[in-house]
C-alpha cells in the first residue's frame, strides 16, 4: 500500500499535487495557510528588512505574523518532502 501511494505521489505532476493540496487542506479543512507568504492582515504590518518573511516577523517581534508565515510554509514544504520521499521509496 505504501509503495502504491509513493508511486502515485511520484507519478503525479507537482503542480497538480499542489492544487489538490490547496483544495483539500486549505479550502475544505482549513489546516494550512493559503497562497502567498502572509495573510492580508499581516502583509503590510511587517517591515521587510531581510527579504525572508520568517526572519522579518521575528525581528519585528510579531509572533502572530510568524505563526501565519509558518502556516503558509507547511503545505509546500510537506508536498516537496512527499515528492522526494516518493522518489526514494520508489
Amino acid at each position: 500500500m505504501v509503495r502504491l501511494v509513493m508511486l502515485a505521489g511520484y507519478s503525479a505532476p507537482m503542480f497538480w499535487l499542489e492544487l489538490v493540496g490547496l483544495a483539500v487542506f486549505y479550502s475544505w479543512l482549513g489546516w494550512v495557510g493559503g497562497p502567498g507568504r502572509l495573510d492580508v492582515a499581516y502583509r503590510y504590518s511587517v517591515e521587510a528588512r531581510t527579504g525572508l518573511v520568517l526572519v522579518d516577523t521575528l525581528l519585528g517581534g510579531s509572533l502572530d505574523a510568524f505563526r501565519d508565515a509558518v502556516s503558509h510554509l507547511v503545505l509546500p514544504a510537506s508536498l516537496l518532502g512527499f515528492h522526494t520521499a516518493a522518489y526514494l521509496c520508489g
